[in-house]
């Protein structure tokens, strides 16, 4: 796969009130990025540091000329330094933009209420949906000085990366309380994270966030992640060098034959256990049938934010490199509204649907309506839903917090579904996703997979290990 990368550098403002930004800092994280990033092409606005910042125009044809032409299909990584203002309206509402170097701000009592020229936030979130990229990661520092995007604009308004599989925006917000920093602070923090000798092999998004977290957090910024990616920010090195010969080593075969084998010392062998195959639990995935699962995601954008995005492709590579990989289709649909969610059972037929999202309880399940807020799908409705689909249907998993009430009522018709009896965490809820479809792709049964889903929160010391509820039918 063919990866490209896009640096937009913007660190001399027309405005006043915006003071110049430090350039050098961007300039170094771009060398370190280029040097790690393993890109095959390379686009610069502006190409060396002694030219001027890129203005709006220039910077909107570089946008879409990357999104939508140069890494069309392909994996793409954008960075950008400049400044990010948040306007709040006479209503209280917060918008964002990208300011060029044109840009202005109108300011009223030391709060900004207009601007001039900025690029938005909302316009922005359009041009990447329309985006196809196979993998993409945005990063920017946009918190300079005493202007910054708070992490409403930045939730409210580049919803987009949690509707596309494989897409990561990393930024950071303006903490409430901080006091003015020092421009630079997200690409020197990242820069130096980057250095020889601290990278030791592939860095995707996630660990890059982990590497990200503290640091920022101790100089009150707040570090943002919307969406997740598989796409590597620093390219593996390389493997490790093969070890040496062994000596005096114990061999484990089984049902192997070794030949042209020189050793000093003694060889000695044993023959080693076969596996234990999967067992013939209450609903055993039935090898050799074609299964659809269907993964609907929602997240309204007044809700909590949630990784949907990762939970997405942790699911879908556990079942890629699976034994039975080849038996099961996962199909995603992201920002479900109601009828969205009716329709998609109706056009793929899943023979199991796993939901990701919030819940509420004795409300139902949270859905999205037209505007993107939050929309409750009720308990009784969901019930008769899916007694339409009863003959089809197989499981239903319902990974979202308390969901188990619409979990028992659904089991009336449907002979297994999950669901959890309180509050589940982001990354618990992620876990249990991915042990329960690697089991699945293993061709164990439900329940077996299910229990894979809570080893899977044990082995990594999460909470929540009581959370989720199996509902099961035995077969007779």
């Amino acid at each position: 796969m063919t990866r490209h990368a896009l640096f937009l550098n913007i660190a001399d403002y027309c405005d006043l009130n915006l003071p110049p930004l430090k350039s050098a800092l961007a300039w170094a994280l771009i060398q370190q990025l280029e040097a790690v990033g393993d890109f095959q092409t390379l686009a610069r606005l502006p190409a060396t540091h002694q030219e001027a910042s890129p203005f709006a125009k220039d910077l909107g044809q570089a946008l879409r000329q990357f999104l939508l032409n140069q890494a069309q299909g392909q994996d793409g990584l954008i960075y950008i330094s400049g400044y990010g203002i948040t306007v709040e309206d006479s209503l209280g509402e917060q918008q964002g933009f990208l300011l060029p170097p044109e840009g202005e701000i109108i300011c009223e009592n030391g709060t900004i209420i207009g601007q001039r020229h900025g690029i938005s936030l909302d316009s922005l979130n359009g041009l990447i949906r329309k985006s196809s990229l196979k993998r993409l990661i945005v990063l920017w520092d946009c918190n300079h000085h005493h202007l910054g995007l708070t992490q409403e604009a930045i939730e409210t308004s580049l919803t987009v990366f949690n509707e596309k599989p494989d897409y990561c925006l990393m930024a950071n917000a303006m903490a409430p309380t901080a006091a003015p920093l020092e421009s630079g602070i997200f690409s020197q923090t990242l820069s130096q994270l980057l250095l020889p000798g601290q990278v030791t092999g592939a860095i995707d998004c996630d660990l890059l966030f982990e590497m990200l977290n503290n640091p920022l957090h101790t100089l009150e910024l707040t570090p943002i992640q919307l969406g997740a990616s598989s796409l590597a920010v620093v390219i593996d090195p390389g493997a490790p060098p093969a070890p040496p010969p062994a000596t005096n080593n114990i061999f484990n075969i089984s049902d192997s034959t070794l030949t042209n084998v020189s050793a000093s010392g003694n060889i000695y062998y044993t023959e080693a256990a076969s596996p234990a195959p999967p067992s013939a639990g209450a609903n055993e995935i039935t090898r050799g049938k074609q299964r659809k699962i269907l993964m609907l995601a929602a997240n309204p954008k007044d809700t909590d934010q949630l990784r949907l995005g990762a939970e997405s492709r942790e699911i879908l590579a556990g079942l890629e490199r699976s034994q039975y990989r080849d038996q099961f289709d996962l199909i995603t649909r992201f920002s479900q509204r109601p009828n969205d969610l009716r329709r998609a059972l109706l056009d793929i037929k899943p023979d199991i649907v796993h939901f990701s999202g919030h819940g509420g309880g004795a409300h139902g399940l949270v859905l999205e309506n037209d505007a993107g807020k939050m929309q409750f799908v009720s308990t009784a409705s969901l019930v008769r839903l899916f007694k339409f689909f009863s003959h089809t249907i197989e499981c239903v998993v319902l990974n979202a917090c308390y969901s188990e009430e619409q979990a028992t009522a659904i089991h009336e018709y449907i002979d297994c579904v999950v669901g959890m009896n309180r509050a589940v965490g982001d990354r618990s809820a992620i876990k249990f996703a991915i042990g329960f479809y690697d089991a699945l792709g293993a061709g164990y049964s439900y329940e077996d997979a299910f229990e894979m889903g809570l080893i899977a929160i044990d082995v990594d010391r999460l909470k929540g290990l009581d959370i989720p509820r199996l509902k099961l039918r035995e077969h007779t």
